[in-house]
């Protein structure tokens, strides 16, 4: 499944903008909401793919 590699990739390099978000880096605070906007909708993704998986 393509949206779940995607997710993991994004998840992985968002740690680092965590940890410097949660020092007090705003820019990182604001690639870490970005980032997080990309899961939610790459997750919409991969449930459609699943679910069209199930129906086959």
């Amino acid at each position: 499944m393509e949206a779940y590699d995607q997710i993991t990739e994004i998840v992985d390099k968002m740690k680092i903008d965590v940890e410097k978000a949660r020092a007090g880096n705003n820019n990182a605070g604001v690639r870490v909401r970005k980032s997080a906007m990309e899961i939610s909708k790459l997750t919409n993704v991969l449930r459609q793919q699943t679910l069209a998986k199930m129906k086959e």
